[in-house]
């Protein structure tokens, strides 16, 4: 970066002042940022029946992304700013105000919730920014409704298995004892 200024006396330019500053490190850590920046929406942005929230001590949205909350009627415009009162049912927001704080505190969580007929798997993590400890927090909301599902089928095999076998069990007891 290359800096300027002429020096002029009776009218005439005698002079220029200038001063020269190597920014090649902050343009590199620039470009850095940006290709990160980059990186992140993209991710956030594809992650698999999923959304990706950022929050900031005030317990405000600063970003969310996600095909997630496309499906249950929201945009990032919606959330972005706003609390999770202002966007989620009041059970809900408490608990997600709940377990923000806690990742705010330095804690990492994951918990299960229900919202309309789907079922979300959500993580939070403090994102630590340098010496000022934690500012941030993140969270990832996974919809899991399929494998709940899928385990509860699961146990009402295993349970109607367990019966059949007791039963079975009980029936061959008597003639194994003749025999």
């Amino acid at each position: 970066s290359i800096r300027g200024q002429p020096q002029v006396v009776d009218g005439e330019v005698v002079r220029v002042r200038g001063a020269i500053q190597d920014i090649t490190d902050k343009k590199e850590r620039v470009r850095e940022i940006l290709e990160l920046k980059q990186q992140y929406q993209t991710l956030s942005e594809n992650i698999p029946n999923g959304a990706v929230f950022l929050f900031n001590e005030d317990i405000q949205y600063e970003r969310a992304r996600g095909k997630e909350l496309s499906k249950v009627g929201l945009s990032p415009d919606d959330i972005e700013s706003a609390t999770p009162h202002d966007v989620f049912p009041t059970e809900l927001a408490e608990e997600l105000t709940h377990y923000f704080t806690e990742a705010l505190n330095g804690n990492t969580n994951t918990f299960m919730q229900t919202l309309g007929e789907s079922v979300y798997r959500n993580r939070t993590v403090p994102i630590e920014t340098g010496d000022e400890g934690t500012t941030y927090g993140l969270a990832l909301a996974q919809n899991v409704t399929e494998q709940v599902e899928r385990r509860r089928g699961l146990e009402g095999q295993k349970e109607r298995l367990e019966e059949f076998t007791s039963i079975v069990s009980h029936d061959l007891q008597s003639p194994l004892s003749v025999a």
